[in-house]
């Protein structure tokens, strides 16, 4: 497990804060399915083991921490049926290192989703808690998401997120106004909204290098 390059303020040219779904039910995520666990039961086992520590989310705004939850109130949500178990909120940070002259992607925390307790539907809008990304890759990198084939070496669920090696759709960009596309699409409008900013993120990428 390689940490992330150490990154001087004076060397960012430019940044923004994007949060995204990870579903792994999506078709872009099928090479997922063989994972031992969800990513988001590998997160909750680790929690109730008090290996890690999760938050309760914060009151608006791009912080993330609030409150610290108990092992027996994610013990209790879980016996209930109240954490999604396929999707996972990721909030990173794309980066622009003139230092390193690199565009650098930077996960900085792993939201686990409510469920409700009676269809078992996630509500993908509804954080539950926020895990601290750089506390959680230890016990990450020790769960399996991609097993050794021939063709391919076996990869853990640290692998994949920081080779980002999963399919996802934008929830969030960070703005002025703090919106989520949420708060102004539904459905198809919605999905449009990600394909855009999603779109816009790679044009900016794109553009950043010289063109031959």
């Amino acid at each position: 497990m390689l940490a992330y390059p150490r990154l001087r303020e004076a060397d960012v040219f430019w940044s923004k804060r994007y949060w995204r779904l990870l579903d792994q039910d999506l078709g872009g995520n099928s090479h997922l399915d063989r994972a031992e666990n969800p990513l988001a039961l590998a997160l909750t086992q680790a929690l109730l083991k008090g290996v890690l520590s999760a938050y309760a989310p914060s009151e608006g705004g791009e912080a993330f921490y609030g409150e610290q939850l108990r092992v027996d109130q994610l013990a209790a949500l879980l016996a209930q049926g109240r954490i999604c178990s396929c999707q996972v909120q990721v909030a990173e940070d794309w980066l622009m290192d003139e230092g390193h002259s690199l565009m650098d992607v930077r996960v900085l925390a792993l939201g686990l989703l409510k469920a409700d307790p009676q269809s078992g539907e996630c509500r993908q809008e509804e954080l539950l808690a926020w895990v601290p990304f750089t506390a959680a890759r230890a016990a990450l990198g020790d769960e399996v998401a991609i097993p050794q084939s021939a063709t391919s070496a076996e990869l853990s669920w640290d692998d994949v997120l920081t080779l980002r090696r999963f399919d996802s759709r934008i929830l969030k960009q960070s703005n002025v106004l703090d919106q989520s596309i949420s708060d102004y699409a539904r459905g198809v409008e919605a999905v449009e909204a990600s394909r855009t900013m999603e779109q816009q993120l790679q044009e900016f990428e794109q553009s950043l290098w010289p063109q031959r």
